[in-house]
């Protein structure tokens, strides 16, 4: 078991194109490093054609993720454009790559990659011995990817202040709680059919 005991919390404030740069360049390296290793785990080599080369494979991947994403995300969710933007400008990287790494879980979440993930409860103040509401989720990801997780406090212009975990080069929370009590957390799934 790996008992977290030094725990950096970031704070990014501003526009959603500013909080991505002050995300990207917070995490520059941990979203370089992890863009290099990307190629090596498990999950992608199991995924990829047997014949295809690896790099040829990720390279595909990007620009495959590139088009199925870009229009649908500045279309219908331009806050998370502007961060996803924002985070290529901060760390340095092109937009491709982290649209990349936005579908990654989906590559994770696959059944030829099977792995068991997360567990979520929510109790109402009625069911608790304390009278609030307690929200509880143990996160079982990939321990590999560990080593890209943030902690971070984000307060947009347009929106609400938001405490959650992230990875690093995504827009969005893994899960967390905006500043009115709403809370976020997510399991993934899939059919076994």
């Amino acid at each position: 078991m790996t008992v977290l005991t030094n725990v950096r919390l970031h704070v990014f404030s501003g526009t959603h194109h500013e909080i991505g740069v002050q995300q990207g360049k917070a995490s520059r390296e941990q979203i370089h490093e992890l863009l290099e290793k990307i190629p090596n785990f498990d999950f992608v080599k199991l995924m990829k054609p047997r014949l295809l080369p690896t790099s040829l494979f990720v390279m595909m991947a990007k620009r495959r993720a590139g088009k199925l994403l870009t229009d649908d995300i500045f279309k219908y969710y331009p806050r998370q454009a502007q961060r996803m933007s924002g985070i290529a400008e901060g760390a340095e990287t092109d937009m491709p790559h982290i649209l990349f790494m936005q579908a990654m879980e989906l590559l994770i979440s696959k059944p030829s990659y099977r792995i068991e993930a997360c567990t979520a409860l929510a109790f109402g103040p009625s069911r608790t011995v304390t009278g609030e509401t307690i929200v509880s989720k143990n996160f079982d990801y990939l321990s590999i990817l560990e080593p890209y997780q943030l902690t971070c406090q984000t307060k947009p212009k347009e929106g609400y202040s938001t405490l959650g975990c992230k990875m690093a080069p995504l827009a969005g929370m893994l899960d967390g709680m905006n500043e009115h009590g709403l809370t976020v957390a997510y399991n993934l799934t899939y059919t076994l059919g």
